[in-house]
């Protein structure tokens, strides 16, 4: 693990965030952190469409945060990046990556010349004698890639590593004997973790400390945007200010006007279908793993901080749901102690976490 600062880039379809951090035992430290609008026609579902401009916000931004390291870190998420979760007999290390690569021949069309193929063992297990492991695969773009690597090399910093945003959310989970949200969290819990971003849900299943399952789900804070601004006559971005003072969500809660009683439906409305897609994901999850019990849902990023939203999915769900706002594996210093919000900066942080 890194013992000097890193810095921590996740680049997202309205924002980005930066992160700047150091591993110290088994807490991130996380001492500054910034946030500003990603431009217009730069980035799109993880792809980044304009490289000049994209560096020279990022050039700013960093200048603003008057960070002395030279090292990143990338975080992405794409509907392009393929995640399965798939069974094999189990091997010999040295015979595991052509086996795997095999295995997804059989289920993909894809030109695997273009992917870059990662995976990582969740568990063995023996099935009618045949010894066998549970494997997660990704398979990354390498066109994609190579973006984030320019990116990098554009703005003369060494580029360490290119994360996945669910790998980073699950490494935040893998220590035993942390507080979450005050409560201690057990490896033996089931949680869901879910990021409702601005275009995208990604829904995260870790189970003892292990990512098992993760999906992308089109939604987000856009979609509720442009259903408020559909129904006011009134700009996107007006309606985002308007949603996040107007909307509310708690059970009985009496509105304050008829605005906002147009606004709560509207958001309402699609909540309802981002639970109903939830719901079908975790009973993928559990009709493959029976034993398996939710314990909790997990939610961050923007529309997280909506008045009423996590009692609202509770009450669509049947599990209960929180706002992710603290982790004590995580500790906020310096600068970044004044200005973070910690579910919006949740997978930058995870990717400062490097495991050997």
């Amino acid at each position: 693990m890194f013992q000097r600062n890193v810095l921590s880039l996740e680049l997202g379809s309205e924002n980005a965030k930066l992160v700047e951090g150091r591993m110290q035992g088994k807490k991130v430290i996380v001492q500054k952190a910034l946030s500003f609008e990603v431009p217009k026609n730069c980035f799109n579902d993880g792809e980044i469409t304009n490289l000049i401009t994209m560096k020279e916000e990022l050039a700013e931004a960093i200048k603003r945060m008057n960070t002395k390291t030279k090292k990143l870190i990338c975080v992405s998420k794409s509907t392009s990046i393929i995640t399965r979760e798939i069974s094999v007999p189990l091997v010999k290390p040295n015979e595991m990556d052509s086996l795997i690569e095999y295995e997804m021949k059989q289920y993909l069309p894809i030109n695997f010349d273009e992917y870059i193929i990662k995976y990582k063992k969740l568990n063995e297990y023996e099935e009618e004698s045949v010894k066998k492991a549970a494997i997660r695969v990704g398979i990354y773009p390498k066109i994609m890639a190579k973006m984030y690597w320019d990116l990098a090399k554009e703005l003369k910093f060494t580029p360490v590593a290119l994360d996945l945003s669910s790998n980073c959310i699950a490494k935040l989970f893998d220590i035993d004997d942390i507080d979450i949200n005050s409560e201690q969290y057990s490896l033996e819990n089931t949680v869901v973790v879910v990021d409702i971003g601005y275009e995208q849900i990604e829904l995260n299943i870790i189970s003892e400390g292990v990512l098992q399952f993760t999906r992308i789900i089109m939604g987000g804070g856009s979609y509720l945007d442009a259903n408020i601004a559909s129904e006011l006559g009134i700009s996107d971005k007006e309606a985002e200010k308007k949603k996040m003072a107007l909307c509310n969500l708690k059970e009985g809660k009496i509105l304050e006007n008829e605005e906002a009683e147009i606004i709560t439906a509207s958001v309402k409305r699609v909540v309802d279908r981002w639970a109903s897609d939830i719901q079908r994901m975790i009973d993928y999850y559990i009709n493959k793993n029976r034993f398996k019990k939710m314990s909790k849902i997990y939610i961050h990023g923007g529309v997280s901080e909506l008045k009423g939203i996590c009692g609202y999915m509770e009450s669509l769900l049947n599990i209960p749901v929180e706002k992710l706002e603290q982790m004590s594996n995580i500790s906020v210093t310096g600068e970044a102690a004044c200005n973070i919000n910690l579910e919006r900066y949740l997978n930058a942080i995870g990717g400062i976490i490097r495991l050997r």
